[in-house]
């Protein structure tokens, strides 16, 4: 028997939790948050809460977080603005009706690039329906908290990572571009240093992918300012989860999808910098490595992290779709870059 939901029910109910703050916090929170503030925010409304795989309980939970997102103001949160970007290019991706191929190459760190890794996926990859570059496209590391033994200047590395972003549009149809953790720093800095209301004034024009597009003047280069966008069933990822067990940072990411969004069969992770695919509870998990080279505070200054059991894997994913959107998963996988 289904469970009655009086947000549902009660369209005037509805509309009056649209209009308290609390509610609105509590939306967003079960985004972002772990399941006991889930929990708890649905008690206070009198909803069951049940964080079951594949429930009836689970899909009315998620239809109530869209009607909210339709009433939330956008000053107060980002997500909602998020979302329907990541709609809007997932629904041009379904409108093609036909098979399509996607590339995924991720944490390029320009100006620590490997060019010879990047020459060698654009001689393996000369076609491709899409390409997603999976976050962390520059490095700024000229505002990195890390010790630094050089001086890299910002505009050097704006002037590579746009370089190879030119490049990457004129070859392929389709290019989207993620945001990640390297590219917040200058607005984590800025945030750190300035007053809230100077920082906000100073917040849309510092967006780092708009001063790259700004060089780039290319009409296929789609920005997302999420850690994750999706195509068909499959969502490519910048999370940031890692782990030096490998496949674990993605299996991570996958448990966040089968409660948020159950409907993505195949992840694919970048942030990791390794490569791992394996079958999980029903998904694809897929890390598809890295195209930049070791950085100096792994090699010089002892900061192991994954490295105590192995390098960085160099590579790239390739995911192969039907005319439905449906990721075949005998016909996608990593490829590694023999350096």
């Amino acid at each position: 028997m289904p469970i009655q939901h009086p947000i549902l029910s009660d369209p005037e109910q509805c509309r009056k939790l649209r209009a308290e703050h609390d509610t609105i916090l509590g939306a967003a929170t079960a985004l972002n948050c772990g399941e006991n503030t889930v929990a708890r925010w649905y008690r206070r409304h009198g909803i069951e809460w049940n964080h079951s795989r594949s429930t009836a309980t689970d899909r009315k939970r998620r239809s109530i977080l869209a009607e909210l997102s339709e009433g939330i103001s956008p000053e107060l949160f980002d997500w909602p603005t998020r979302e329907h970007e990541r709609q809007a290019i997932n629904r041009e991706f379904m409108a093609a009706k036909r098979p399509q191929r996607v590339g995924v190459i991720a944490d390029i760190h320009a100006p620590f690039q490997d060019r010879e890794c990047l020459e060698w996926f654009l001689a393996n990859e000369r076609k491709l329906d899409y390409l997603v570059i999976a976050g962390d496209t520059l490095d700024q590391y000229a505002i990195s908290r890390f010790h630094k033994a050089l001086h890299v200047p910002l505009e050097r590395e704006y002037r590579d990572a746009a370089y190879l972003l030119g490049k990457l549009a004129k070859r392929y149809p389709k290019v989207i571009i993620t945001r990640a953790n390297h590219e917040l720093r200058l607005e984590k800095m800025l945030a750190a240093e300035l007053t809230p209301e100077v920082f906000h004034q100073l917040k849309e024009r510092i967006d780092i992918l708009d001063l790259l597009l700004l060089r780039v003047k290319a009409d296929n280069v789609t920005p997302h300012r999420n850690w994750w966008v999706q195509l068909g069933d499959a969502a490519i990822c910048h999370a940031e989860e890692f782990s030096v067990v490998h496949g674990r940072s993605v299996t991570n990411v996958c448990d966040w999808f089968e409660r948020m969004q159950p409907d993505i069969k195949v992840v694919v992770q970048a942030h990791s910098h390794h490569q791992s695919m394996l079958p999980y509870h029903g998904k694809l998990a897929i890390e598809c490595g890295c195209t930049c080279h070791d950085m100096d505070y792994v090699m010089l200054q002892g900061r192991l992290g994954a490295h105590k059991k192995e390098r960085w894997h160099r590579g790239y994913a390739v995911l192969q779709f039907d005319e439905k959107g449906a990721c075949d998963w005998n016909r996608s996988g990593i490829k590694f870059y023999p350096s």
